[in-house]
Protein backbone atom coordinates (compact mmCIF):
# COMPACT_ATOMS: atom_id res chain seq x y z
CA UNK A 1 0.00 0.00 0.00
CA UNK A 2 1.42 3.38 -0.91
CA UNK A 3 1.79 5.97 1.58
CA UNK A 4 -0.58 9.51 1.29
CA UNK A 5 -0.25 12.80 2.80
CA UNK A 6 -1.35 11.94 6.68
CA UNK A 7 1.63 9.36 6.73
CA UNK A 8 4.77 10.42 4.27
CA UNK A 9 8.07 9.22 4.47
CA UNK A 10 9.65 12.02 6.09
CA UNK A 11 13.99 12.83 4.45
CA UNK A 12 16.27 14.74 5.35
CA UNK A 13 19.06 16.23 3.20
CA UNK A 14 21.94 17.67 4.37
CA UNK A 15 24.68 20.40 2.75
CA UNK A 16 27.59 20.74 4.54
CA UNK A 17 29.43 24.50 5.04
CA UNK A 18 27.13 26.15 1.96
CA UNK A 19 29.04 29.36 0.72
CA UNK A 20 26.35 31.62 0.20
CA UNK A 21 28.94 34.35 -0.78
CA UNK A 22 29.84 31.89 -3.98
CA UNK A 23 27.31 32.32 -6.55
CA UNK A 24 24.13 30.15 -7.39
CA UNK A 25 25.37 26.48 -5.84
CA UNK A 26 23.08 23.93 -7.37
CA UNK A 27 22.86 19.83 -6.14
CA UNK A 28 20.75 17.44 -7.51
CA UNK A 29 18.33 15.06 -6.07
CA UNK A 30 17.33 11.42 -6.68
CA UNK A 31 13.57 11.49 -6.03
CA UNK A 32 12.85 8.03 -4.10
CA UNK A 33 10.85 5.70 -5.96
CA UNK A 34 8.18 3.86 -4.80
CA UNK A 35 8.20 0.29 -3.00
CA UNK A 36 7.34 -2.91 -4.35
CA UNK A 37 3.87 -3.01 -2.91
CA UNK A 38 3.45 0.15 -5.30
CA UNK A 39 1.02 0.05 -8.04
CA UNK A 40 3.77 1.59 -10.65
CA UNK A 41 6.87 0.14 -9.20
CA UNK A 42 10.29 2.46 -10.22
CA UNK A 43 8.29 5.40 -10.42
CA UNK A 44 9.15 8.59 -8.83
CA UNK A 45 6.95 9.55 -5.27
CA UNK A 46 5.44 12.63 -5.40
CA UNK A 47 6.54 14.58 -2.33
CA UNK A 48 6.53 18.01 -0.42
CA UNK A 49 9.37 20.43 0.75
CA UNK A 50 8.32 21.00 4.14
CA UNK A 51 11.21 23.27 4.98
CA UNK A 52 14.79 24.13 5.31
CA UNK A 53 16.77 24.18 8.37
CA UNK A 54 19.41 27.00 8.40
CA UNK A 55 22.15 25.91 10.68
CA UNK A 56 25.35 25.32 12.37
CA UNK A 57 26.42 28.60 10.89
CA UNK A 58 30.49 29.60 10.28
CA UNK A 59 30.14 32.80 8.55
CA UNK A 60 28.54 35.75 9.35
CA UNK A 61 25.70 37.02 6.25
CA UNK A 62 26.16 40.06 4.98
CA UNK A 63 25.03 42.15 2.07
CA UNK A 64 22.10 41.54 0.12
CA UNK A 65 19.72 38.73 0.56
CA UNK A 66 20.12 34.49 -0.39
CA UNK A 67 18.01 31.90 -0.05
CA UNK A 68 16.91 28.23 -0.55
CA UNK A 69 15.65 26.92 -3.52
CA UNK A 70 13.91 23.73 -4.86
CA UNK A 71 12.85 23.01 -8.73
CA UNK A 72 12.43 20.45 -11.54
CA UNK A 73 15.75 21.89 -13.31
CA UNK A 74 14.28 23.84 -15.55
CA UNK A 75 12.23 26.19 -12.68
CA UNK A 76 14.85 26.54 -10.14
CA UNK A 77 11.93 27.21 -7.11
CA UNK A 78 9.20 25.25 -8.86
CA UNK A 79 8.31 22.97 -6.08
CA UNK A 80 10.21 25.42 -2.85
CA UNK A 81 11.58 29.11 -1.97
CA UNK A 82 12.23 29.77 1.08
CA UNK A 83 12.47 33.70 -0.71
CA UNK A 84 15.82 36.36 -0.32
CA UNK A 85 15.95 36.04 3.58
CA UNK A 86 19.21 35.11 4.71
CA UNK A 87 20.73 38.56 4.94
CA UNK A 88 23.21 40.84 7.75
CA UNK A 89 21.06 40.41 10.34
CA UNK A 90 21.97 36.34 10.59
CA UNK A 91 25.05 35.24 12.44
CA UNK A 92 27.21 32.75 13.18
CA UNK A 93 25.60 30.69 16.75
CA UNK A 94 21.93 31.24 14.79
CA UNK A 95 19.80 28.62 13.16
CA UNK A 96 16.58 29.84 11.20
CA UNK A 97 13.51 27.19 9.78
CA UNK A 98 12.57 28.58 6.46
CA UNK A 99 9.17 28.30 5.26
CA UNK A 100 8.26 28.28 1.84
CA UNK A 101 7.46 31.93 0.31
CA UNK A 102 5.81 30.34 -2.90
CA UNK A 103 2.60 28.46 -3.81
CA UNK A 104 3.68 24.75 -2.13
CA UNK A 105 3.41 23.40 -5.13
CA UNK A 106 3.87 19.49 -4.83
CA UNK A 107 6.32 17.46 -6.76
CA UNK A 108 5.05 15.17 -8.95
CA UNK A 109 5.14 11.57 -9.67
CA UNK A 110 7.80 10.28 -12.24
CA UNK A 111 10.69 13.06 -11.70
CA UNK A 112 13.55 11.28 -11.45
CA UNK A 113 15.41 14.19 -9.82
CA UNK A 114 14.75 17.56 -8.37
CA UNK A 115 17.75 20.47 -7.89
CA UNK A 116 18.57 21.82 -5.19
CA UNK A 117 19.82 25.88 -5.55
CA UNK A 118 21.63 28.08 -2.60
CA UNK A 119 20.77 31.41 -4.32
CA UNK A 120 23.26 34.40 -3.94
CA UNK A 121 22.31 37.51 -4.45
CA UNK A 122 25.81 39.37 -3.44
CA UNK A 123 26.06 37.98 -0.06
CA UNK A 124 28.48 36.64 2.04
CA UNK A 125 27.97 33.78 4.83
CA UNK A 126 28.60 29.88 5.34
CA UNK A 127 26.15 27.27 7.10
CA UNK A 128 25.23 23.73 6.84
CA UNK A 129 21.47 23.11 5.06
CA UNK A 130 19.11 20.35 6.00
CA UNK A 131 16.29 19.99 3.36
CA UNK A 132 12.93 18.38 4.30
CA UNK A 133 10.93 16.71 2.24
CA UNK A 134 8.08 14.42 2.70
CA UNK A 135 7.67 11.72 0.70
CA UNK A 136 4.10 9.33 0.02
Amino acid sequence: MSKFYDNPDLFSYTFLAIDFGNGLVSRLLAVPTDGPDSSTPGVGKRGRVLGALIHNITEDFSGTDAGVQVGDGSDVDLYYDSGTVLDATVDIGETLWLLDDGAQIDIPGGETGITVTFADAVTTGIADVALFIAWY
